[in-house]
């Protein structure tokens, strides 16, 4: 008899190598490759069981490692958003301050500039708060 993969094997450290090895050890699909956003690669759970019968524990396994997979590459999505969200706050206040205007004009001023240069507006907005001045058009 199979013993289910543990629910916990992530958390616990176990690698996504071992997941695929213990797959393949077990005659079952291994984990699937998939891209992350950063460029790196690494092996997730496909979903759904591929060889027990529907509902099993071992099924059931996979579609939380899948799960967790999704729900930690959303929360490092939301951090970054809100990494840059924070940096564009601070050069809108930046702008605001210099050249006393509401936000949404300094908002305006920093989307042109970002437009003109064709550069991420978060990237103007890095150069903003290091310099503490606007980029020339």
């Amino acid at each position: 008899m199979n013993a289910a993969p543990s629910i916990g094997s992530a958390a616990l450290g176990q690698t996504t190598r071992d997941t695929a090895a213990t797959a393949r050890a077990r005659g079952q699909t291994p984990p699937q490759r998939r891209g992350l956003e950063s460029g790196e690669e690494r092996e997730v759970a496909p979903r759904g069981d591929q060889s027990g019968p529907r509902g099993s524990a071992e099924g059931a396994a996979w579609r939380l490692e899948d799960e967790l997979a999704r729900v930690r590459m959303e929360a490092t999505t939301l951090a970054r958003a809100l990494e840059t969200c924070r940096d564009i706050g601070v050069a809108i206040g930046i702008v605001m301050a210099m050249t006393k205007v509401t936000r949404e004009t300094a908002f305006e001023m920093l989307r042109l500039v970002s437009s003109h240069q064709n550069r991420k507006l978060h990237a103007v907005a890095c150069d903003v708060v290091a310099t503490g001045e606007l980029p020339v058009r």
